[in-house]
């Protein structure tokens, strides 16, 4: 429950709070960021390859990159 929480909360702060705080080093803000967009970042990446697993793939590189 807590997590679900934390997800909440990561959810109300702002997108630029929330990438100047994971600059400057903040693991729990750059969380919050991937969990605010990793479905967005995947179904772009589906929508551009048709192909789920190239897709996951994509995904996970754009998050390691980022």
């Amino acid at each position: 429950m807590e997590c679900c929480a934390i997800a909440m909360k990561e959810r109300t702060r702002e997108p630029n709070d929330l990438v100047a705080e994971a600059q400057a080093g903040d693991f729990s803000a750059f969380e919050g960021i991937y969990r605010r967009e990793v479905g967005r970042t995947y179904a772009l990446c589906l929508r551009m390859t048709a192909d789920p697993a190239l897709a996951e793939e994509l995904t996970q590189e754009t998050f390691i990159r980022a």
